[in-house]
């Protein structure tokens, strides 16, 4: 038997209230039709809506290009296993596009069953993936030394940094380093040789 709110003590109840309220994350409850039934204050900070206005929301209004089928098909997929984890883009109120992790569960209320989504930014991890998978495609031909040449000529386009560099340890103790690769102003430049002592990488 699933329990429902009716059926918790409580101090339960107040302490999930309490929980969903003040979670530094969104989280959004929709109903059968997609309607938007709750969200907490995070919700509206995240995605840029008043919480008066998140009232007048479905699914489809956040969750760029989803239509009423997509989640009736989301919303019988959850029914039958009850948790889902989908990466989804998201769209603020201000119309720029955010991508999200977004954790669903399949939960009976007293008032009805609902869809309740926990959501996590992704769009940095995104963009780092992005990132890195043009670099692997851009330098799948080079060998050696050219490897990282190209490497760091491309970590500097695609970064938008004026230093780019890979080195290698010179000594046991892994105190200096040589660089292999080094981009300046997006152009190669000399190799160099320097003690990590007061650098960033002998804190890191």
């Amino acid at each position: 038997m699933q329990e429902t709110s009716a059926t918790l003590p409580e101090n339960v109840l107040h302490l999930a209230h309490f929980a969903i309220e003040n979670s530094i994350e969104p989280i959004l409850l929709f109903d059968q039709k997609g309607r938007l039934t709750r969200a907490n204050a995070a919700s509206g900070e995240h995605l840029g809506y008043a919480m008066v206005e998140l009232e007048n929301l479905c699914f489809g209004d956040i969750h760029l290009g989803y239509t009423p089928a997509q989640f009736e098909r989301l919303w019988s997929t959850l029914q039958r296993y009850h948790t889902l984890t989908l990466d989804l883009a998201q769209m603020r109120r201000d119309g720029s596009i955010r991508k999200a992790e977004i954790g669903m569960n399949f939960i009976q209320l007293d008032t009805g069953p609902v869809l309740c989504c926990f959501v996590r930014d992704v769009t940095q991890r995104s963009q780092l993936d992005e990132t890195l998978r043009r670099i692997s495609e851009n330098t799948a031909s080079d060998l050696g030394i050219d490897f990282f040449k190209s490497m760091v000529q491309q970590l500097a386009t695609l970064l938008d940094v004026e230093y780019a560099l890979v080195s290698e340890c010179t000594n046991v103790e892994k105190t200096r380093v040589r660089t292999l690769a080094f981009s300046y102003q997006n152009t190669l430049v000399e190799n160099i040789e320097y003690d990590l002592e007061g650098t960033h990488e002998a804190s890191s």
